[in-house]
């Protein structure tokens, strides 16, 4: 297959961009990591989304969000797009994930990962525990990274059956060579089973986001071709990846035998994941979901926002980058804010907030339409997505120095 689709110099929409295309996003992605100081990792403990502290918040069409990776809407608003997307939608229902919506969703995620097949699960838990089953066979043991939603939030996926053996814990990742340790003394430990996978989680949302070296994947992928063992990557957000130095979407998937992708993080779907990879396996995926209950009726009210959003997300995703930016620098220009840069960051920073500017901060970023996560001793998160394009960088500076 060609080039990969998502790249760090691609700048334009995905669909029908193979090759080389520009190098706006390199250049972008050099001036913001060239602002503030870079922390490192003892200085950022893993996070769980679940302890932000964040401003109350009724989501408008407008609202602005710097927090989490997803653009938000209201319900009805949800609803009521889903009604304009099934008039342009040819043959959007299907009747147990067979075809239709899904269908072409399963297809478009293939090729953008340069897989042969795709499948399309009700959720992310789903696909990463069948992908470490099917690849562990009668091998059940699978290194994991210690910060990975697979150990920490998926109740160390005891429905696969699978011994996961955290590993790195306080980094993104263990080191090529900690990996070839393990794999060792699955061969010298008469008490130990022999590792049947290895799952990677690139970025690392526990980390705050921090994405792996490609260097680092390949010496990875290379022992575990050596000793036969499965690669897997929870991509869940691996479209955050986009503006990374020398990222290209399908390189990195190739060092991988099954990749998984959320669709509701960041896509606009209410729900679902796809996994991905060689025809023979995907296959098998399809009877898995079955014995786990996720052969649910129909599947095209979560695709179709995604058939709409995906094939542009790219674009619209480095232009809030872009945005970004332009806050991110007016901050640091106008005193009084220090930016804190993530190790190998992806779509999340720091924001340092001196007294007199917390004050009220909360409060006016409420009454602004955006949503964020208060000021914690000194220092709140910021994210990027994709709402950053409904508002105007330099009146979200203002709000923020009010002035």
């Amino acid at each position: 297959m060609g080039r990969g689709l998502f790249t760090s110099r691609t700048v334009g929409p995905m669909a029908g961009s193979h090759g080389p295309v520009g190098s706006a996003a390199t250049q972008y992605g050099s001036s913001l990591r060239s602002i503030g100081r870079t922390l490192p990792f003892t200085s950022l403990p893993p996070l769980r989304q679940s302890e932000l502290t964040l401003c109350p918040h009724q989501f408008t069409v407008n609202t602005v969000s710097l927090a989490f990776d997803f653009e938000p809407l209201p319900a009805r608003d949800h609803v009521a797009g889903l009604a304009k997307l099934l008039e342009k939608q040819r043959d959007p229902d299907e009747w147990y994930l067979k075809g239709g919506g899904v269908g072409a969703l399963e297809a478009m995620v293939a090729d953008m990962f340069g897989k042969e097949d795709a499948v399309f699960l009700p959720t992310g838990t789903m696909a990463n525990s069948i992908a470490l089953r099917l690849l562990c066979g009668e091998r059940r043991r699978a290194l994991v990274q210690a910060n990975s939603h697979v150990y920490a939030a998926e109740r160390d996926s005891s429905p696969s059956g699978v011994n996961l053996v955290p590993m790195a814990a306080g980094h993104p990742t263990p080191t090529p060579d900690e990996i070839l340790t393990a794999l060792e003394a699955g061969e010298t430990n008469p008490f130990l089973s022999n590792v049947g996978a290895i799952s990677l989680e690139n970025p690392v949302n526990d980390m705050h986001g921090a994405s792996i070296p490609f260097d680092t994947l390949e010496k990875i992928s290379a022992h575990a071709k050596k000793w036969n063992v499965g690669m897997h990557w929870d991509g869940a957000r691996a479209l955050m990846l986009a503006d990374t130095p020398g990222f290209d979407l399908r390189a990195t998937a190739a060092l991988f035998d099954t990749v998984y992708m959320s669709i509701y993080k960041y896509l606009g779907a209410s729900f679902g994941a796809v996994l991905a990879g060689r025809r023979d396996m995907t296959s098998r995926v399809r009877e898995m979901r079955r014995v786990y209950g996720g052969l649910i009726f129909s599947g095209w009210e979560a695709v179709l926002p995604v058939l709409h959003s995906l094939p542009t997300f790219n674009e619209r995703y480095l232009a809030s980058r872009n945005r970004f930016a332009d806050i991110v620098q007016g901050l640091e220009a106008a005193g009084g804010f220090a930016i804190e840069q993530v190790p190998n960051g992806t779509n999340k920073l720091f924001l340092k907030v001196e007294p007199d500017r917390a004050e009220g901060l909360a409060d006016r970023l409420t009454a602004a339409d955006i949503f964020a996560c208060k000021p914690k001793d000194g220092q709140m998160e910021l994210y990027t997505n994709t709402s950053l394009l409904r508002r105007d960088p330099g009146e979200i500076l203002r709000i923020f120095t009010n002035r």
